[in-house]
């Protein structure tokens, strides 16, 4: 299966991807053809067959391609027509760069460059390229604010900004970051190594977990987005979920479920147009999902019922494998009992997505535990004698 790496749509719906095997390819969905880069002139004598990463750019149908050993290619598309010029190699100010993991361009013409050493500076206006840190630590993303300042995200160290060509820490965080993304009133959300998810707020200064509340299951977020409704999107490699701060509300996309056409999400393969529609590409090809204001909607209280308690795999409802005392609130059971299973429904059929539920045995549990996606029961074995309250 076909496997996409990186991914770019121009302004003319044109898509520009890395593919597994072939290299860069542009694929225009009005005719649909696809060209590989060999068959372009400007581009066919460039080795575009490994990794490398898209940054827009401000100018129309232009791109950005930051290559991994150093090189940044501007490209041009004017119509069938396409040129290319070597804007910069970063080995021209540092003896070791490092590989290139983001881009971004500004509103000024700067071209900002992370790499696994540190941070870069392109001036597009006086085709210039300088060192602006070298802290031999990845740098993940930029954003920037409503001020136009520049948020600079490094793993294990915490955000910074950039003022007069200098890092400026403002934000320390020993954690292990992945992605930045910023919404329209200056809230940085940072998605984390271990499957967190977190808010700064600028103006307070204010740092919030939402990791429970997005229910991201520990695992990796490979890539972290805002939409045009302040909605937070994360993407792993094997979901993508929607949280709506404001409410609560989320939902989520998984592979290997009806209508998601991809096996595998990839972490470069992603595109954001107009912060309402967003490409993803992995195995199998590419899709696209468009933001709705569905989350803006009040959540329902929806109850939930208890359907089924099973005592070492047997329903207590049947009375024979274990003698129980059972009224419409209460249950009372041996302590000895190896497992205790607790089945349960929203039996709300008018959701268009899977169910998720999160569930709390006091006087055992710490803390609330969400059950993953679809499954609707929980197991405790070798409870304590006493009284517990599900």
């Amino acid at each position: 299966n076909p496997s996409i790496l990186s991914l770019f749509v121009d302004s003319d719906g044109d898509f520009w991807f890395l593919q597994e095997r072939f290299g860069l390819c542009l694929y225009n969905p009005r005719n649909n053809r696809l060209t590989l880069h060999s068959e372009i002139p400007a581009l066919k004598n460039v080795a575009l067959s490994d990794k490398f990463l898209f940054a827009p750019s401000t100018l129309t149908n232009n791109v950005w391609i930051g290559t991994d050993w150093g090189t940044v290619y501007e490209i041009r598309k004017k119509g069938e027509s396409i040129q290319r010029r070597v804007a910069f190699n970063l080995h021209e100010v540092q003896q070791n760069p490092g590989s290139i993991t983001s881009m971004y361009e500004d509103c000024n013409k700067k071209l900002w460059i992370g790499t696994t050493q540190g941070v870069f500076c392109y001036d597009i206006n006086h085709d210039s390229i300088k060192t602006i840190s070298i802290q031999n630590k990845e740098v993940i993303g930029f954003v920037t604010d409503t001020e136009n300042n520049i948020w600079v995200a490094i793993p294990k160290q915490g955000l910074y900004t950039i003022e007069n060509q200098n890092l400026i820490l403002r934000h320390a965080s020993a954690m292990n970051f992945t992605s930045i993304a910023i919404t329209s009133d200056n809230v940085i959300w940072i998605g984390t190594e271990e499957g967190g998810v977190y808010s700064y707020e600028i103006n307070s200064q204010k740092w919030i977990d939402y990791s429970f509340q997005c229910g991201n299951e520990n695992s990796r977020v490979n890539k972290i987005f805002v939409d045009k409704y302040n909605h937070v999107w994360t993407m792993g490699h094997q979901r993508i979920g929607i949280f709506n701060p404001k409410n609560g509300a989320k939902k989520t996309y998984r592979t290997g479920n009806i209508g998601f056409l991809l096996g595998r999400l990839n972490p470069n393969a992603t595109y954001t147009f107009n912060n309402d529609t967003f490409y993803f590409g992995g195995v199998n090809g590419i899709i696209s999902l468009t933001s709705s204001p569905n989350l803006e909607q009040a959540p329902q209280n929806v109850l939930t019922h208890i359907s089924d308690i099973k005592i070492n795999g047997e329903s207590i409802w049947n009375g024979i494998a274990h003698p129980t005392i059972h009224t419409k609130e209460h249950i009372q059971i041996s302590s000895d009992i190896r497992e205790l299973q607790i089945y349960f429904s929203a039996l709300d059929f008018s959701a268009n997505a899977l169910p998720r539920y999160a569930c709390k045995l006091e006087g055992w549990d710490d803390d609330w535990i969400l059950i993953e996606e679809g499954k609707n029961s929980i197991s405790y074995s070798h409870l304590p004698k006493g009284k517990h309250t599900f």
